[in-house]
């Protein structure tokens, strides 16, 4: 649900969906999560069961574990703070065992694995009260269209820019340009020049996340 919750507030920016996905992180790390790491699949309040399940498998349906390490990387990326990805870590480090000696069970946890370990690209697309919508359409085909799967998107509104800031600081001091949408494509909070052009936000999107110098050691490409 969290991560069907993210991927809405990806798609159209309604603020109602992160503030529903952060609820329910914290209902997670409340009543399932287990002190040696990972999250089991029955709450605390849940009746006596023989073993509490601590799912660990991607099958046809991804284990609960997988998905929520990704929710967590993802949370980090949109609100800057370093608790999930303490959360996510922990994760990670429970099914460590799993992860080095038979990779193929956690299939989707690997995509989490590929999130945190590569740079992520934080994308905030300031949006004028009253936009043109074809201009609005195209930075929002660039966007989506682009093949930069490890990256998040927010969209900030006149309308909705003071309650996303008290939430992402990421959206902070990120306005339209010249009454356009305006397009900040950011890396650890590092952001490049911000461009109306939804060709250059494609170009952006579209460069290698690995340069030669910071390609991690044992990496080829």
């Amino acid at each position: 649900m969290i991560a069907a919750l993210l991927d809405l507030y990806e798609s159209d920016g309604a603020l109602v969906w992160l503030k529903e996905a952060l609820a329910l992180e914290t209902l997670v790390e409340q009543y399932f999560r287990d002190k040696r790491g990972g999250y089991f699949r029955s709450p605390s309040f849940h009746e006596s069961l023989l073993v509490r399940e601590k799912n660990g498998s991607d099958n046809a349906v991804p284990a609960g574990n997988s998905v929520h390490a990704m929710n967590l990387l993802r949370l980090q990326a949109f609100t800057s703070k370093d608790v999930y990805r303490q959360r996510a870590e922990a994760l990670f480090s429970a099914f460590g065992t799993q992860l080095s000696n038979g990779p193929a069970s956690l299939s989707h946890m690997l995509l989490a694995l590929d999130f945190k370990l590569e740079r992520t690209r934080q994308v905030v697309l300031a949006i004028p009260s009253d936009p043109n919508q074809e201009a609005l359409q195209a930075m929002n085909d660039a966007i989506s269209q682009s093949n930069s799967p490890n990256r998040v998107v927010v969209r900030a509104t006149s309308k909705n820019q003071a309650a996303l800031s008290a939430l992402l600081p990421l959206v902070n001091a990120k306005l339209p340009r010249e009454g356009k949408p305006t397009a900040y494509i950011c890396e650890n909070q590092v952001c490049e020049l911000p461009t109306t052009s939804p060709k250059k936000v494609r170009a952006l999107l579209s460069k290698a996340l690995y340069s030669q110098n910071n390609e991690p050691k044992g990496v080829k490409r």
